[in-house]
């Protein structure tokens, strides 16, 4: 509703409603949100305001327009109950407007809290799928992965114009945070919808050796990530599964061909990673498998 001239009021003046019917005993005092000089008022106010006149104090300069101020609506003998209605209200009016394409941050929480009605209204008012959050650095797929909001998830991974390789600031894509976590059914959408199972430096491999999915590592090698990947400072997924202990991710990794004898910039192999986190087995199986290669060489030359 849209109030009458007289009552688009500015801050620091007077503003009268009265009825004229029901005389001075039925007087009101009514503010509101004002925008632009208009109050827009719905619900119980609403119909209360509709039977009221409105006029500035006797005066009072002309409003003016574009200015706005908030104050309650306040009515004899019923202070606390209009005011919970104005206090409703204003809640009501925040939680439909919240999620717009402007307002990236309620996009996130959306996301969070795995509401794809709320994420939906924001891409459908052409909100960018592919946004990154200005505090955490992650996009909204990065995100929804973390998170296991899989409702939302779904929805991204079948919005247009989605960069499923998208990476988040610290280099991570959606598929190696799926491998991290791990979320198996997330990157298990990821590569059947063309996500990149390889790139440079780290890779979804090293995620998943280190975190021990055995059924995501062994869904990555099938389609034909590279065992032997190495991250910026020449780690190998091996190297990650003897840090973390997972022998059996080892031994998988050995069985696809995977070089026991690499070692990174450091000058450490898979066998002092789990030398040095006391993973004994693991250390045994893989000095036993460097000594073979060591007598295999000795016997070539």
């Amino acid at each position: 509703m849209f109030l009458p001239d007289a009552c688009r009021a500015v801050p620091g003046r007077e503003l009268h409603t009265e009825s004229p019917a029901a005389g001075a005993a039925d007087r009101f005092a009514v503010a509101a949100v004002f925008t632009d000089g208009v109050a827009r008022l719905t619900g119980p106010i609403q119909r209360k305001v509709k039977k009221v006149g409105c006029q500035l104090t006797q005066n009072s300069p002309p409003p003016e327009k574009g200015t706005g101020f908030f104050c309650g609506v306040l009515m004899k003998h019923s202070v606390r109950r209009v005011y919970s209605v104005f206090l409703s209200l204003f809640f009501v009016l925040l939680s439909l407007s919240a999620v717009h394409a402007g307002d990236g941050s309620s996009f996130f929480r959306a996301v969070e809290m795995d509401r794809p009605d709320l994420a939906e209204r924001y891409l459908k008012s052409g909100g960018d799928p592919n946004l990154v959050d200005p505090v955490r650095g992650k996009t909204a797929l990065v995100i929804a992965v973390e998170e296991n909001s899989m409702r939302v998830f779904n929805l991204l991974v079948n919005t247009k114009g989605v960069d499923l390789n998208r990476r988040a600031q610290n280099g991570n894509t959606p598929l190696m945070v799926a491998a991290w976590i791990p979320n198996v059914a997330a990157a298990k959408i990821l590569v059947d919808k063309g996500a990149h199972i390889d790139g440079t430096g780290w890779t979804a491999l090293h995620y998943a050796a280190a975190s021990g999915s055995m059924e995501i590592a062994s869904l990555l090698l099938q389609r034909g990530a590279k065992v032997d990947a190495l991250a910026p400072n020449r780690t190998t997924p091996l190297m990650m599964a003897a840090r973390g202990g997972h022998a059996k991710m080892a031994r998988l990794l050995l069985d696809n061909g995977a070089d026991a004898t690499l070692r990174n910039e450091w000058g450490m192999g898979a066998v002092d990673f789990a030398r040095d986190n006391n993973h004994k087995s693991i250390e045994k199986g893989l000095q036993s498998r460097l000594d073979k290669i060591e007598a295999f060489e000795a016997m070539r030359r």
